[in-house]
């Protein structure tokens, strides 16, 4: 039996040689990992549409902790090649991944969803940092996490702190980014 759904993916890694396991947050059934048999062939289907950051229609069949991909169709890709914007949205997808439960979540979803397309279409610095503060707090309301956790938002600045700094480090190294400490 198979299920359609749509979802986020929010990571990838190799599982064999030729496949990979995906964690991903689906509108039906929340966070899921599902296996992708032979996706890291280079004559796969699936392959390009297995990058993070993509909104993908998602075909899985054994829906349960571990499903298994059978086709996956592209709608959206919010990553970007710009350093700093895929970063903030790695930054947004890690956050989905630590606050997604694996039970459906509606407001969580709409939230993701809303949160990566107005980092997506943000214009300039100003705006995709922005549209990224803006992005984290709604996932945040969306999660339940509010002013009164302040240990979990601890938490969760210190994941995403953590984050842009190994992010930034590693583009600093390749020459791709000057680093200017001023802006957090």
């Amino acid at each position: 039996m198979s299920h359609n759904t749509k979802a986020i993916l929010l990571s990838r890694r190799p599982f064999s040689e030729d496949d990979c396991l995906v964690t991903l947050f689906t509108q039906r059934y929340g966070k899921i990992q599902a296996k992708a048999i032979s996706a890291l062939k280079p004559t796969s289907k699936l392959r390009g549409h297995l990058e993070p950051g993509r909104l993908i229609d998602v075909m899985l069949t054994h829906v349960d902790r571990t499903g298994r991909l059978a086709q996956v169709v592209t709608i959206e890709n919010y990553m970007s090649h710009e350093p700093v914007r895929s970063t903030a949205t790695f930054a947004l997808l890690d956050l989905i991944a630590l606050m997604s439960q694996h039970v459906p979540d509606t407001s969580m979803w709409e939230a993701a969803i809303t949160s990566l397309r107005q980092l997506s279409e943000s214009d300039h610095a100003d705006q995709l940092l922005s549209s990224l503060g803006v992005g984290l707090m709604r996932l945040l309301d969306a999660g339940g996490v509010g002013v009164e956790s302040p240990t979990n938002i601890g938490k969760i600045n210190a994941h995403i702190q953590w984050h842009f700094d190994k992010k930034l480090t590693s583009l600093s190294k390749i020459g791709a980014l000057e680093l200017d400490r001023s802006i957090y």
